[in-house]
């Protein structure tokens, strides 16, 4: 998968990781290295502790700065990954 993906729509990804995990279909991959969180919704970042708030910003900045394909991946990755550990926080 490529593009941006909006908060909101994390679930449907989650849900189809999951089918793909309890392999309801005889073969399936998900590879979502190359999505990047809405850079338009990250109300989120302001609900996390400070240092946390810190880091998830300069993550932004990077995945929106970077200047080889490679970096923003990283940074975008990592982005999601603090969303999802927020996100599982939360519930």
């Amino acid at each position: 998968l490529k593009g941006i993906l909006f908060p909101e729509d994390q679930e449907h990804l989650d849900t189809i990781r999951e089918k793909l995990e309890a392999r309801e279909f005889l073969y399936g991959s998900l590879d979502a290295d190359e999505l990047t969180l809405s850079p338009d919704n990250h109300e989120w970042i302001e609900t996390l502790p400070l240092v946390f708030q810190s880091a998830a910003k300069k993550l932004q900045e990077k995945a929106a700065q970077a200047l080889d394909d490679r970096e923003r991946k990283v940074a975008s990755q990592s982005l999601l990954l603090l969303f999802e550990l927020h996100k599982n926080t939360d519930a």
